[in-house]
């Protein structure tokens, strides 16, 4: 079935099942945000499961989700705010929260819409 086929039918791609470590026979198992709820006040408090040995970037556009949004990164790249290797290898689970400050995504939404996006990568 190769990188690009879909074992299991479940519209992610097997090459990015290896990637993000879920497994590409099974159609339960893929990457997505486990929850994002309202923490406190404006803060956003966005969860998602991690594998032992990859990489998760966070990005956000103040619009709907789609691949053209103008995806930025979190202001803080730094390992712990809008980036991290995940060193546990059992994985688990990584929260990151918006809190509308340079450490994240500079101020309130533009146009009352905010939307995140988390990238998978191994290093």
């Amino acid at each position: 079935n190769g990188p690009a086929g879909d074992t299991d039918g479940d519209g992610v791609p097997n090459g990015d099942e290896y990637i993000s470590g879920t497994a590409p026979t099974n159609v339960g198992s893929f990457f997505r945000v486990q929850s994002m709820v309202q923490a406190s006040g404006t803060n956003q408090l966005i969860t998602v499961p991690t594998v032992g040995g990859r990489r998760y970037l966070a990005y956000f556009a103040d619009s709907g989700y789609s691949n053209a949004a103008a995806w930025q990164t979190f202001g803080n790249t730094n390992d712990g705010f809008g980036t991290w290797l995940e060193t546990n290898p059992a994985g688990g689970t990584r929260s990151f929260v918006d809190d509308q400050t340079t450490n994240s995504t500079f101020g309130p939404p533009a146009a009352g819409q905010r939307t995140y996006r988390v990238i998978v990568e191994r290093p």
